[in-house]
């Protein structure tokens, strides 16, 4: 549906309209903690209590985050509102004449503070309680209602505030019906009691880390859109907007994966020994480079013949900025699973100054590259600060703090393998998609079939030989629920 109202925003309003839906939604997000993935950290200190059915631990946790919520919420709009001297100067060249900037942007702020101060930390209880199918039901429900108000708004109105104002009566909504849900459900759980000094100094110490890393993941996305508003124009923010809205929408195919993993992750975490969760993550992240390296390869293929197809050539990418924004989306999901076992553990504190190096790092070589290279430096400043702060580094703090008697290179030698074949398979899909000689929507399924089958077909000889193949099997085999006969016959059979 983001996609839908992206479409008639284009084509009923305009595409300056969608640029400054992009502009102000990106500002934004690295000021919106929810969305930065701020409970993250706050659910860490709930496994525990919750798998000892402490009841008392749990209801003053929710104390202390409801605090720690509003106090967030204060700063969102405190912080939002120090930028309004300074709207005019992150758009290059001119802006619709019906438009008040400032106006629209309190709107957006205003959906972006919410949140906090409508009790966002119930959200903890069923995070934590692997409930997240609660939410996604709640959120789609309301979504539904909302989109279809939204193209209706667009198409019979073209009224560009209205349409922003429902995304507020959505947000507003969404956390009212959430939180009715988990009182009834969870009536044990209200705030009540407090949790003691040490421990809620080790807790803000976790959210500051978790906050800081999360910043920096929104300035990924945010950053890239603010330089290129600022240095280009708005039609040039529309261009990455849309393209990024295809790379999103990719991407939260993982992050369902990885939503879905994260709950059982923390339990073993608290339950099982380093050993034995090591051998989980090298089995995980095998299954999650193969699939990574198909979205990869589809991207790749897909991307030019699927955006000329919605919104003409006029408002594309060049072949050289949309490869580099494909090894972008790689170089991304490369550390996803090793981030699981991170955020899991609670090492959010060590990496505390690395992740202020990272952002500064993409800000500053965003503000130099962007000048020379336009949307190709952006993306260029993004994958650099990417490959040598994020991945390397933060690989590191896991092992040292804990997979302490595990070696390191072992999980480096691994990600080679995996970026290599993931290569190879792009380019033998790519080039056999370039001979199909058909176009449109039948030409875009053609080549979606050949890039799927083509990439696994290169991918396949070469990963059954690696040790975490028949693992990765069995838990593929579990979760298609067949039963251990079955399964011991199927891993034969493949090993033959």
């Amino acid at each position: 549906m983001p996609f839908v109202l992206r479409t008639i925003l284009i084509h009923k309003i305009g595409d300056d309209y969608a640029g400054l839906s992009s502009l102000f939604t990106s500002i934004l997000r690295v000021l919106n903690m929810a969305e930065l993935g701020f409970a993250a950290a706050a659910a860490f200190s709930f496994y525990k209590p919750v798998a000892n059915d402490d009841s008392d631990k749990v209801c003053a946790l929710l104390s202390f985050y409801r605090t720690v919520y509003r106090i967030v919420g204060a700063f969102v709009l405190v912080a939002g509102l120090s930028l309004f001297p300074f709207l005019d100067n992150l758009i290059n060249g001119s802006y619709p004449d019906d438009i008040n900037l400032r106006a629209l942007y309190i709107i957006y702020l205003l959906e972006s503070a919410s949140s906090y101060f409508l009790f966002s930390y119930k959200n903890l209880i069923l995070n934590v309680y692997q409930r997240i199918d609660v939410i996604s039901i709640i959120s789609t429900l309301l979504h539904l209602v909302v989109y279809g108000l939204q193209v209706v708004v667009l198409v019979l109105l073209k009224d560009y505030y209205l349409f922003v104002v429902l995304d507020l009566v959505y947000t507003v909504s969404n956390n009212l019906f959430v939180a009715a849900y988990v009182s009834r459900h969870f009536p044990q759980y209200r705030c009540r009691g407090m949790i003691d000094k040490d421990e809620r100094k080790e807790n803000v110490k976790n959210i500051y880390g978790m906050f800081l890393f999360k910043v920096c993941s929104a300035t990924r996305s945010s950053l890239n859109t603010v330089f290129i508003s600022a240095f280009i124009g708005l039609k040039a923010a529309t261009i990455y907007g849309n393209y990024y809205l295809i790379f999103a929408g990719v991407a939260s195919l993982q992050a369902i994966i990885c939503e879905s993993m994260k709950g059982g992750i923390g339990n073993k975490i608290a339950l099982k020994s380093p050993e034995q969760n090591h051998q989980d993550m090298q089995v995980l992240m095998f299954l999650y480079a193969w699939l990574s390296g198909v979205l990869t390869s589809c991207l790749l293929c897909l991307y030019q013949p699927f955006v000329e197809l919605w919104v003409g050539s006029s408002l594309m990418l060049n072949d050289s900025e949309m490869v580099l924004l494909v090894v972008y989306y790689y170089t991304l999901s490369m550390g996803t699973i090793r981030f699981l076992y991170h955020q899991s553990a609670g090492l959010f504190w060590p990496k505390r100054y690395w992740t202020l190096a990272e952002t500064l790092t993409i800000a500053i070589l965003d503000y130099f590259l962007v000048g020379f290279w336009g949307i190709k430096g952006v993306l260029i400043a993004n994958i650099f600060a990417t490959l040598t702060i994020d991945f390397c580094y933060s690989t590191t703090i896991v092992y040292d703090y804990y997979f302490k008697n595990k070696k390191i290179s072992m999980y480096f030698q691994k990600h080679v393998i995996y970026f290599l074949v993931t290569g190879i398979g792009c380019i033998v899909s790519y080039f056999l998609c370039m001979i199909i000689p058909l176009s449109g929507v039948l030409g875009l399924v053609t080549k979606a079939i050949v890039c799927i089958v083509a990439c696994n077909v290169v991918y396949f000889p070469i990963y059954k030989k690696l040790p975490e193949y028949c693992e990765a099997i069995r838990i593929v085999f579990r979760i298609l629920k067949l039963d251990e006969e079955k399964v011991a016959y199927r891993l034969n059979s493949f090993k033959d």
